[in-house]
């Protein structure tokens, strides 16, 4: 009787663990979603180039960057049009409800 009811306690003591382990992760996430739904949450986005060159900095409560995908046209070896998406060098950047397009330029460095 003592080694099942001890048993059953440890099992819930790991339960309890578990769940306040990770309910403190999840509880923050939502505190911060919620708080970020409504006031806005402080962001700083650094912008690099293929080079690792600092292109832009971009600072506001509410940000969203979006690559812009252009529709590419090539062919297969058997000459049938094959039609697919890549990213161009712009980028969509909504910053507290205003948009902006930029062009991240690619540098090249000769030695």
């Amino acid at each position: 009787m003592k080694k099942k009811l001890r048993l059953i306690l440890l099992t819930v003591m790991c339960f309890c663990l578990i769940g306040g382990v990770t309910g403190c992760a999840v509880l923050d996430d939502t505190i911060n979603e919620i708080k970020g739904n409504l006031v806005g949450n402080g962001y700083t986005i650094r912008t690099y180039d293929n080079y690792g060159s600092k292109v832009m900095t971009t600072t506001g409560d509410k940000i969203n960057i979006q690559g812009n995908p252009v529709k590419t046209t090539s062919y297969s070896s058997d000459g049938s049009v094959v039609t697919g998406y890549e990213m161009s060098s712009v980028i969509t950047i909504n910053i507290d409800g205003k948009e902006s397009k930029r062009k991240i330029i690619r540098r090249i460095v000769l030695p």
